[in-house]
């Protein structure tokens, strides 16, 4: 795979509007649940809470909600990391601990209070600030050399995992993009796929969709975070809103782009296709969270999807709230600043 330094970020590659980026959501876990070894931690009301992913009991508040608000979490192999901004003042602090509340430690002293973590991995920290007028700025803290540095990318839906960042340049309307992959702090690109129209990141592994036209789907692929070892899963699939893929080991879900609110899944050893899922409405959404597969129907049910193109298990009720992570078999659904806990059918 060739390395490529200091590239520069051409305008002209480019997108249609119906393929257009951000296509996937950003990381494998949400900004303020985090999976580290067999635990999850969750942000709730401004504390930091740690439980055991076997089930509901030893849950433990690590970081307490007097005088700072927890903000966000995320997690390697080893520590949470979580941001806290005190409740008077305007700056955070960045912190880790270990899931059994111990080794506790800040790290870095952030001069905003609006911010969200992103990834961490490799010796590195993502993180984005929300200044008063509205921009967002995305930064990297380096662990071991102390310090904070700029994400220098031109990307748009940028992804990441394990301290890996995943994304495109920016785009005007018209053809596919290069996509990149590069880690931690180095400023080292390599180039994934030179025509992909469609990327995610699930399961420390690069999912993405190549064209060779604006609108003929060629082939979906996967590949290392560090862009090695790219394989083929499936070509000449078609009608398919590439907007809502999901591919996992086994199969790609997907919603039609012709029959609306119907979910299918394609089995790649197979190479058939089957209907799993119909009636729903049209802003339903297929989503990885986790290691499972999720289909949303706004204000009504949620399903999870076995990795075989199977029948979808129907779960619990959605409302007004929103499955936000899934982690074994216990998932959050977010209501408002709430959250609740449940457990997946068999």
């Amino acid at each position: 795979m060739k390395q490529i330094k200091r590239v520069v970020m051409a305008a002209a590659l480019a997108l249609t509007a119906t393929l257009a980026f951000p296509l996937f959501s950003a990381g494998a876990q949400a900004a303020d649940t985090a999976k580290c070894g067999t635990y999850y931690s969750y942000v709730q009301q401004g504390g930091l809470y740690v439980q055991s992913s076997s089930g509901s009991s030893g849950k433990q508040l690590v970081a307490p909600k007097t005088g700072h608000k927890v903000s966000s979490c995320v997690a390697d192999s080893t520590y949470i990391y979580y941001t806290a901004a005190s409740t008077k003042g305007t700056s955070s602090s960045l912190y880790r601990v270990k899931p059994d509340g111990t080794g506790k430690k800040r790290i870095a002293k952030i001069s905003a209070k609006n911010v969200t973590l992103l990834d961490a991995g490799n010796d590195t920290v993502y993180y984005s600030i929300t200044t008063k007028s509205g921009k967002v700025n995305t930064r990297r803290y380096g662990i071991s050399k102390g310090r904070s540095y700029s994400v220098k990318t031109d990307f748009v839906g940028d992804q990441y995992c394990n301290g890996y960042l995943v994304g495109t340049p920016k785009t005007t309307a018209g053809k596919a993009a290069s996509l990149y992959t590069v880690r931690g702090l180095t400023n080292d690109y390599v180039r994934v796929s030179r025509n992909c129209v469609a990327y995610r990141i699930l399961n420390n592994k690069i999912y993405f969709v190549e064209s060779s036209a604006a609108n003929t789907v060629r082939a979906v692929k996967y590949c290392d975070l560090n862009g090695g070892n790219i394989r083929t899963l499936a070509t000449n699939i078609k009608n398919v809103n590439l907007k809502k893929v999901v591919p996992d080991k086994t199969s790609l879900y997907y919603i039609s782009s012709k029959t609306a609110g119907t979910v299918y899944g394609y089995n790649f050893s197979t190479k058939k296709k089957t209907k799993l899922l119909s009636g729903l409405s049209s802003k339903a959404t297929v989503t990885p969270l986790g290691s499972t597969v999720v289909v949303q129907n706004p204000k009504k049910k949620f399903y999870t999807i076995p990795e075989s193109a199977g029948k979808a298990v129907q779960q619990g009720s959605l409302g007004s709230g929103t499955v936000t992570n899934i982690i074994g078999k216990t998932y959050f659904k977010k209501t408002g600043s709430r959250y609740s806990l449940g457990t997946l059918t068999e």
